[in-house]
């Protein structure tokens, strides 16, 4: 499973500035929040690169709270596509210590490129987000 996620004070932070706001606006960035997830699984999903589909049908985007999505990927290989295997393993910065979880033991040297598929569509989708929530906040 690849998750990805917020640090807990942050989504603290911005729910303590969210319950000043009116119910419409509080509305709109629940709304977003679904939207954007479920914007991340479609794109992760048209990002892989798949021979039987079980990567790719193993993506899905969940509510789990009233600001707070997820996408999950629950294929057990999932990381090693996202971040290749052996020599030829490639992890964004800012993520090393996430993809070290899920590092070999290195038992066995298999070389799989990288075919990243998740991290860049939640980068695509983030600055999206960030724009239709800052729109969404000026109602105030």
């Amino acid at each position: 499973m690849i998750k990805v996620s917020i640090p807990e004070r942050e989504i603290q932070r911005a729910l303590r500035n969210i319950n000043t706001y009116a119910e419409e606006v509080k509305k709109g960035i629940k709304d977003q929040v679904t939207l954007s997830a479920y914007a991340i699984e479609k794109e992760a999903k048209e990002r892989v690169k798949t021979d039987d589909g079980i990567l790719k049908n193993s993506i899905h985007a969940n509510n789990i709270a009233p600001y707070t999505s997820e996408v999950r990927v629950n294929a057990h290989y999932a990381p090693y596509v996202e971040f290749g295997t052996g020599d030829l393993v490639k992890v964004p910065a800012g993520l090393e210590s996430y993809a070290m979880q899920f590092k070999g033991r290195g038992i066995k040297k298999i070389n799989l490129p990288a075919r990243p598929y998740l991290f860049p569509a939640f980068e695509a989708e983030k600055n999206k987000f960030l724009a239709k929530a800052a729109k969404i906040l000026k109602l105030r």
